[in-house]
């Protein structure tokens, strides 16, 4: 069954979350690093200028139609992922916070583990920038 008629209560809940975020977001608009002012950002993905991008916090750029399929695919890879909490447990140990976060299911940057060390993204920038399936699918992979 697809997230949004599973039997989950959970998950059954997800659609009513996503408007509670996309609220938040209106509320309050994407967070990007204050010395990128510039409308227009090259995609770290695709090289293209776009002006609907997400920002991680050391300046990398994702548009939108990048970054939603990035954003599926870890949720997918996490959904199949078994022993999620163990996992975890060992990156904590190993102190490799980035894989502790994709355990947690957070969205990194594309470039993490590529160079970039930034934090997570929040949830209300990957509603902001995802169609809602997608953060529906996101949000379900953390159950």
């Amino acid at each position: 069954p697809s997230v949004l008629t599973s039997a989950s209560p959970t998950l059954r809940a997800l659609p009513d979350a996503l408007r509670a975020l996309r609220h938040v977001r209106d509320a309050s608009p994407p967070t990007s690093p204050p010395d990128l002012r510039n409308p227009m950002f090259r995609c770290i993905i695709c090289h293209e200028e776009k002006e609907r991008t997400i920002v991680c916090a050391e300046g990398h750029a994702t548009c939108e139609e990048c970054v939603a399929p990035f954003v599926a695919g870890n949720a997918d890879a996490l959904s199949k992922t078994d022993l999620i909490a163990s996992m975890a447990d060992a990156a904590a140990a190993r102190n490799d916070t980035a894989a502790v976060a994709k355990f947690e299911g957070r969205c990194l940057c594309p470039l993490s583990g590529h160079g970039c060390h930034a934090g997570p993204f929040e949830d209300k920038d990957i509603a902001a920038h995802v169609p809602p399936d997608v953060f529906c699918a996101f949000v379900g992979s953390k159950v």
